[in-house]
């Protein structure tokens, strides 16, 4: 299953992420089989499913997470939640996020995603995830006095040079901003994006 949002996770998961917004309240969750983890402000919880008669459910001594697609029941410290909905768009970004990316950018025309794990390993998923590519690049180069990043990348077959630049950046569809304008070039083709550290 892949995680709501653009649809183009960078690489096959075995779970699902949601941020559950709930009103004033939002919570991460992130459900692996028979076990869900519950991300709130004051704790982390593991919570194991249990029967229920709609939707996959996960119950521990004061904490709950009732999931039914992208809405949702949580509980937390004996407080329940009700009318959660799931934020599709920020979903993908902790999905990201828990999977170990420090890194992650996204560019429009034709679509594409791209995350940096390990300092050195980047994925990359383009063309509307037709093209998918994992590079390993060699030690990033800092520069601090023009505030960015370069990275050279490749597998023996494709090569990618990836500019990331500490400057205001906002998404050309969506209007998202980010903190980070990114230049990609792949085998002699140059995309231009947005993307922000996880951590």
């Amino acid at each position: 299953m892949l995680a709501g949002g653009d649809g183009s996770s960078a690489e096959p998961r075995h779970g699902q992420t949601f941020v559950y917004v709930c009103g004033g309240n939002e919570f991460v969750a992130r459900i692996e089989g028979d076990t869900a983890w519950l991300f709130a402000p004051s704790e982390t919880v593991r919570l194991p499913r249990v029967r229920s008669a709609s939707g996959a459910k996960f119950q521990g001594e004061h904490s709950m997470l009732w999931s039914k697609g992208e809405q949702a029941i949580v509980m937390v410290d004996g407080i329940t939640h009700k009318d959660c909905r799931n934020d599709r768009r920020r979903a993908v970004w902790e999905d990201a996020k828990l999977r170990g990316a420090d890194f992650r950018a996204t560019g429009n025309e034709p679509g594409w995603v791209l995350e940096i794990s390990e300092r050195t390993r980047i994925t990359y998923n383009g063309d509307y995830g037709a093209t998918r590519l994992e590079l390993r690049s060699d030690p990033p180069l800092e520069n601090q006095a023009k505030r960015e990043t370069r990275y050279a990348a490749s597998d023996g077959i494709h090569h990618m040079t990836l500019v990331i630049e500490s400057a205001p950046c906002r998404d050309t569809m969506s209007g998202e901003s980010f903190s980070s304008r990114v230049t990609l070039n792949l085998d002699g083709r140059e995309l231009h994006g947005c993307g922000r550290p996880l951590h």
